[in-house]
């Protein structure tokens, strides 16, 4: 909210919230919800989900249309960005930077393309990179990973496997609590 136009940043709360409400809705939690562990998760997605979820990731992209218009071509939002907080792409890999702070200066390095774990391997996001490394780079590449989250959200709901949501591993998870219950041994190995 530095740089002033806050109405943008009021609005990406606001789409912060709905993310939260889905979290809470998956875990019970909105904060540190411990939803996956050890051999799957903790229980399975509540009914309709998936359909909420695709319907308010329609919504958000939208949404981040109207965020970036309001911003991205403002003379007034340009004049604070443009060539402020610029770093080089040297200076972004001795400083030991990551993320946006890397790409910004136009090193095109992703973690999940790197060394992709989990279903990384299976999507192909577009890596967004700068040319400046200023703020209105780093700006205009957040605008764009928020695109390419949209589209991940979407395969993977696409993807999204059905079954079991726990191994039957003793070793990995513990039985249910009903299965606990009813014998001691039911935890063993």
């Amino acid at each position: 909210m530095d740089v002033g136009a806050s109405t943008p940043f009021l609005w990406a709360f606001e789409e912060r919230e709905k993310l939260l409400e889905f979290y809470e809705r998956v875990s019970g939690a909105r904060m540190h919800a411990s939803f996956i562990r050890p051999g799957g998760v903790a229980q399975d997605l509540p009914l309709g989900i998936c359909r909420d979820i695709d319907s308010s990731t329609q919504q958000f992209a939208s949404r981040i249309d109207e965020l970036e218009e309001m911003s991205t071509g403002n003379r007034i939002w340009k004049q604070r960005l443009v060539d402020i907080g610029t770093v080089t792409a040297q200076q972004a890999k001795d400083w030991g930077f990551s993320g946006v702070m890397l790409r910004g200066p136009g090193v095109c390095w992703d973690l999940r393309r790197a060394a992709p774990y989990d279903v990384h391997d299976q999507s192909d996001p577009d890596v967004p990179v700068g040319t400046r490394g200023d703020r209105y780079d780093r700006y205009c590449i957040r605008i764009e990973e928020m695109r390419q989250s949209v589209q991940i959200i979407v395969q993977c709901l696409n993807q999204m496997p059905s079954g079991m949501i726990k191994a039957d591993d003793r070793k990995l998870c513990p039985p249910s609590r009903s299965r606990m219950k009813l014998s001691m041994e039911s935890c063993a190995v």
